[in-house]
C-alpha cells in the first residue's frame, strides 16, 4: 500500500475547498480494509471516501480536494500505478510517504498522522504541548499517570507501557510521541502478535531484493521509515525468542540489518513497548529475555484499569456520547442517572474500549430524548452479574426495571392504574415494586 500526502506548502490536489475535516481517498482498497480504516480514522477527525478502481479515483481527484491518497498496489487485477503516475505527473512537489506492508489499521493510522501533519488524540487542541488533552480522566490515578507520562515524554529513552487490554496503551504512546522532541517525525505502531515471524521481521527491518521468494525490490522496514521518530511495539510479550534477540541488538547498537543484506543501517528511533502482560513475571518464567526487559523498562509506566478509576466513567461517557452522536449525525443527548449508575457499577473487564463500544451501541439504539438504562446492552459476565438467585433482579436489571417503572409513571401522568397497564403488570405488583424501589 502506498500513501500520498499534501505538498509541504500545504496545497491540496484538486480544487481548493475550505474543509474542517481531513479528507482521505482510498483507491482499490478491499472492502473489509475500508471498513477497518473508517473505524480507525473517522473518530480522529478524518472523512473517508473510497473508489474501487483507478479510473474512479482519478475522476474523484480531478473534481475534488483530498488531503491524503491511500492506494493498494497489491490488490490482484488492479493497475493502481495509473493513479500514482497521474498524481506524480500532475503535482511533482507532492511528498511520497513510504508504505507499510499489510495495510493494517494501525499502520495506516500511523502513516496518515505523519503524512498529513495532523497529530492524533489532541481533542481539537492545536497546542502540541497539550498532546495529552484528549486522554479523558481527572481521577487521582489518571492525574498521576499523566504527570508521569509528561515527564517521560521529554526523555529520549525507551518506554514500557503496561496495562490491561482496552486501557488505551496506544493512545498514551501517541501522546508521549507528540509531547516529545520527535513530534515532527513519524510515529508508527505494529502489533507483535499479528504477523508470522518472517513477515514481522521484514516489516521491522526491511529486506533486499531477492532476499526471499517474492522480494522483487528493496524495501525499508519500520525502523528505517520512522527514523528520527517513534516506533510502538505493541504486545511485545508475543515476540519469539529469536526476534527478542534481534530487538535487543537494535536497542544496543542502534542499527538494523535488512533481510538478505550483509551490512547494517544506522537508525535513530525511540522505541515504546506496550503489553497487557507482566513482563517481569514472564522473565521469571524464562519466557521473555531478561536483558531485553531491562532495555525496554528504562521508563516503565502502568495504566490503571477502568475499575480502579471509576470517577472517570461520567467523563468518558460524555466524551463517547458526543463522539458517536457526531459520527451518526444525531443531536447530542444526555444520559439518565439510572443508566449512568448502571455503568458505574460494572467491573469493565474490557476497560475503556468496552465502555466505548457500549456507548456507541447505546447511541444507535436510543430513540428517546436521553439514553436510558434500557439502551445499555452488556455482554458476558457483566450481563450475568445483573441477575441474582431466587428470581430477584439486582445490579443492571434492577436499575433498568426501576427506570422503566419511573418512565411509565411519568408517561401515565402519575396514574398508577394506567402505568400498570403500560408495564403489563397488576396494580398490586406495581405497588410492591414502587415500595421496593422507593419510587414516590
Amino acid at each position: 500500500m502506498s500513501y500520498f500526502a499534501p505538498s509541504t506548502d500545504g496545497r491540496n490536489y484538486g480544487k481548493s475547498v475550505t474543509q474542517t475535516r481531513r479528507r482521505i481517498l482510498l483507491a482499490g482498497v478491499r472492502e473489509d480494509e475500508v471498513v477497518r480504516l473508517e473505524s480507525a480514522l473517522e473518530g480522529r477527525g478524518y472523512e473517508i471516501e473510497s473508489a474501487s478502481a483507478p479510473e474512479g479515483a482519478l475522476r474523484r481527484l480531478q473534481g475534488e480536494s483530498f488531503d491524503l491518497l491511500i492506494v493498494d498496489l497489491n490488490l490482484p487485477g488492479l493497475d493502481a500505478s495509473k493513479i500514482l503516475s497521474a498524481v506524480e505527473a500532475s503535482s511533482p512537489t507532492k511528498r511520497r510517504v513510504p508504505g507499510v506492508c499489510g495495510a493494517s489499521r494501525r499502520a495506516a493510522v500511523g502513516v496518515t498522522n505523519c503524512a498529513t501533519g495532523h497529530p492524533t488524540n489532541r481533542g481539537g487542541n492545536e497546542d502540541l504541548d497539550d498532546a495529552f488533552a484528549s486522554i479523558v480522566g481527572r481521577s487521582k490515578p489518571m492525574k498521576e499517570l499523566l504527570r508521569t507520562a509528561k515527564l517521560i515524554a521529554e526523555s529520549p529513552t525507551t518506554v514500557l507501557i503496561q496495562g490491561e487490554s482496552g486501557t488505551g496503551k496506544e493512545m498514551l504512546a501517541r501522546a508521549i510521541h507528540h509531547h516529545s522532541l520527535r513530534r515532527d517525525r513519524p510515529f508508527a505502531a505494529i502489533d507483535c502478535g499479528a504477523l508470522p515471524e518472517p513477515l514481522f521481521e521484514s516489516e521491522l527491518f526491511g529486506y533486499k531484493r531477492g532476499a526471499f521468494t517474492g522480494a522483487i525490490a528493496h524495501r525499508d522496514g519500520l525502523f528505517q521509515y520512522v527514523h528520527g521518530g517513534t516506533l510502538l511495539l505493541d504486545e511485545v510479550a508475543n515476540t519469539t525468542p529469536a526476534l527478542q534477540a534481534k530487538l535487543l541488538r537494535v536497542l544496543q547498537e542502534h542499527e538494523v540489518r535488512p533481510l538478505g543484506s550483509n551490512t547494517s543501517v544506522k537508525t535513530d528511533v525511540r522505541v515504546i513497548a506496550a503489553t497487557n502482560q507482566n513482563l517481569k513475571t514472564l522473565v521469571d518464567q524464562k519466557s521473555f529475555r531478561e536483558d531485553l526487559y531491562y532495555r525496554l523498562a528504562v521508563l516503565p509506566i502502568v495504566i490503571p484499569p477502568l475499575r480502579e478509576r471509576r470517577d472517570d466513567i461520567p467523563l468518558l461517557v460524555d466524551h463517547f456520547i458526543g463522539k458517536y452522536c457526531g459520527q451518526n449525525r444525531r443531536a447530542p443527548k444526555p444520559i439518565s442517572s439510572a443508566a449512568l449508575e448502571l455503568l458505574e457499577r460494572c467491573s469493565w473487564p474490557g476497560n475503556v474500549r468496552e465502555l466505548e463500544n457500549v456507548i456507541a451501541r447505546a447511541v444507535l439504539l436510543s430513540t428517546g430524548p436521553e439514553i436510558g438504562a434500557a439502551d445499555i446492552f452488556l455482554e458476558g459476565a457483566e450481563r450475568e452479574r445483573s441477575i441474582s438467585l431466587n428470581g430477584r433482579s439486582t445490579g443492571a436489571l434492577e436499575i433498568m426495571e426501576r427506570e422503566k417503572i419511573s418512565t411509565a409513571i411519568q408517561q401515565a401522568g402519575a396514574n398508577r392504574s394506567r402505568a400498570a397497564k403500560r408495564l403489563g403488570i397488576s396494580r398490586t405488583t406495581l405497588y410492591k415494586k414502587l415500595n421496593r424501589y422507593r419510587i414516590a
